[in-house]
Order: structure tokens, then C-alpha cells, then sequence
């Protein structure tokens, strides 16, 4: 609906495509963490168009987890993005503090994060 997301602590960049059987994995990992709220958002990035996005990318929309269209590609240029699901975490400073394949993440992966980059905010 175009709106920015708030600033957090901690942001959850995700690129996807939610027809592939690996995205819509992450995305229900999305779904169940209880980490985004206040200090953690997530923005998913797709390059798909809005009519061709699955339900589950549907379902992750909320006040913290937003999703972005780059159907031209610029952003996962930008970032280099040679695969999906590809993820990364920054802190409010843009640090980027991880960065990988977010089905190879545990579900206490941000608890690490912050807890080791807890001087940064």
C-alpha cells in the first residue's frame, strides 16, 4: 500500500520469489517469528509483479513486515543477489550484520544477532 516502513533497531531484508518451493518456506518462517515488532522489521523484496505474488507473500503483510516490488531488477542488482531466498540483517546504522540463505537460519537467529551486535544502538 506504499507505505515506508518505520525505523527499527534491526531490519530483515528478504529477496524472493514466492512460487519456488525454498521461498515459501522462508516465508512461513516469516509468518511464525515473533521477533518483528517494534525493533525489528522485516522488507521482503520480490521481482515479481503484484498480481503474479502468491498467497503465503500475501499473508506476511502486516504494520511489520513489508513487501517491495523490483520488477526491473535494480535492487537485487544492487545487492548482488545471485539466488533466492537470500537474507540479510542491518542495524539501524545500515551495518549489514548477516547476510546468506535464510533456510540454513535456526529460529533464535536474530537473539544471536542482537545479543553479539547489542553496542551497535
Amino acid at each position: 500500500n506504499d507505505n515506508a516502513p518505520e525505523k527499527s533497531q534491526y531490519t530483515y531484508i528478504e529477496f524472493i520469489n514466492s512460487r519456488t518451493a525454498s521461498c515459501q518456506q522462508t516465508l512461513l518462517q516469516i509468518q511464525k517469528d515473533a521477533h518483528f515488532g517494534e525493533n525489528v522489521r522485516a522488507v521482503i523484496i520480490t521481482n515479481e509483479s503484484p498480481e503474479q505474488i502468491s498467497p503465503e507473500l500475501r499473508k506476511c503483510a502486516n504494520d511489520f513486515i513489508h513487501v517491495a516490488f523490483d520488477m526491473d531488477g535494480d535492487i537485487f542488482r544492487d545487492f548482488n543477489v545471485q539466488y533466492v531466498p537470500f537474507g540479510i540483517v542491518v542495524d539501524h546504522r545500515r551495518k549489514a550484520l548477516w547476510f546468506g540463505n535464510p533456510i540454513t537460519l535456526k529460529t533464535d537467529f536474530l537473539d544471536k544477532i542482537i545479543i553479539q551486535n547489542n553496542d551497535t544502538h
